[in-house]
């Protein structure tokens, strides 16, 4: 009896372990290696279509009905990154502005996107403020951040400080981007 319930029970574990590594597996075949994808809830966020991209951190929006008070054309500046300048009215273009202002037309211009928004919606020149995803879950903000087009904006409490913090000191070290210069 007593090697019956053993034998048992190594059935039951190597069941449950089995199927632990396979809802692993699931999860990760799922969601790639893609780091900068985080969960999102869509039915949270709005959806937009870019219009046209201004530089790296910001961006011009067709915006539907919505009970945000958002207007149908609104102006996003990107939370928690910024980008290197390139329209600046009295600086002009600063080092590597034009390469992260066309990796953000590449990624995002002329597509759909989803909106997420922080404490604030707009800051004091009245651009809507907004953590930017990719239809397929890319949190761009992050990816600019990591990838070293932009650097993280911490002058402001924002949902990902620590995160974007964390991703700027990484960038840093690899020397990714604007960090090489």
């Amino acid at each position: 009896m007593k090697k019956f319930i053993n034998k048992k029970h190594r059935v039951l574990l190597a069941v449950v372990f089995i199927f632990a590594v396979l809802t692993i597996s699931v999860n990760f075949w799922k969601t790639g290696n893609n780091q900068n994808s985080y969960s999102i809830n869509q039915e949270n966020l709005l959806r937009v279509f870019v219009e046209r991209v201004v530089d790296g951190d910001t961006i011009i929006v067709n915006v539907p009905e919505n009970n945000l008070g958002l207007t149908q054309r609104e102006r996003v500046r990107l939370i928690g990154v910024d980008t290197p300048e390139t329209v600046h009215p009295t600086r002009g273009a600063e080092p590597y502005g034009i390469e992260a202002s066309d990796f953000a037309k590449e990624v995002l211009e002329r597509q759909h996107v989803f909106l997420d928004f922080d404490r604030e919606l707009r800051d004091r020149y009245g651009r809507v403020l907004a953590y930017v995803y990719t239809e397929d879950g890319d949190h761009f903000n992050a990816r600019l951040v990591k990838e070293g087009y932009g650097i993280a904006y911490l002058n402001y409490e924002f949902k990902y400080m620590d995160e974007f913090s964390r991703y700027e000191n990484e960038a840093k070290q690899k020397r990714l981007g604007l960090w090489g210069l």
